[in-house]
C-alpha cells in the first residue's frame, strides 16, 4: 500500500510539474498573452499596485507550496494550516490593490475633489 501512496504522489508531482512547464513555455512564447498584465489601465505605464498583488500572491504561493512538499514525505491527512502571516500579507497587498484602485477610479471621476471640497465647506 505504501507503494502505491509513493507512486500516485510522483503522478501527481509530475503532472503537476508538466502543466507548470506548459504554461511557462506558452507564457515565455508568447503564446498566453501576458501584455498589459502590470499596466495601469487609465495611463498605460507599469502600475505598482498590480506588481506587488502579483508579487505578493507569486510568494504566498510559493511558500505554501513549500509547505505542502514539506509535509508530503510524511503520511499527510490533508492540506496544512495557512499561517496567520501568509493569510495577512496576502490579504493586505489585495486590500492595498483594491483601496488604490478604487481611489484612482474616485479621482479619475472627480469624487474626490467633490468629496474634499463637500468636507472643506462644512468645517
Amino acid at each position: 500500500m505504501e507503494a502505491l501512496t509513493a507512486t500516485i504522489r510522483f503522478v501527481i508531482w509530475l503532472l503537476l510539474g508538466g502543466l507548470a512547464l506548459v504554461v511557462a513555455y506558452k507564457m515565455l512564447s508568447g503564446r498566453i498573452n501576458m501584455k498589459g498584465l502590470l499596466e495601469d489601465k487609465m495611463s498605460g505605464e507599469l502600475s505598482p499596485g498590480r506588481l506587488q498583488l502579483l508579487l505578493f500572491t507569486l510568494i504566498g504561493a510559493g511558500s505554501y507550496l513549500g509547505m505542502t512538499a514539506a509535509i508530503s514525505g510524511e503520511s499527510p491527512t490533508g492540506l496544512p494550516e495557512v499561517p496567520e502571516p501568509l493569510l495577512l500579507s496576502v490579504a493586505g497587498s489585495n486590500l492595498a490593490y483594491l483601496g488604490g484602485k478604487t481611489y484612482s477610479r474616485l479621482s479619475a471621476a472627480g469624487v474626490v475633489n467633490r468629496l474634499i471640497d463637500f468636507i472643506g465647506k462644512g468645517t
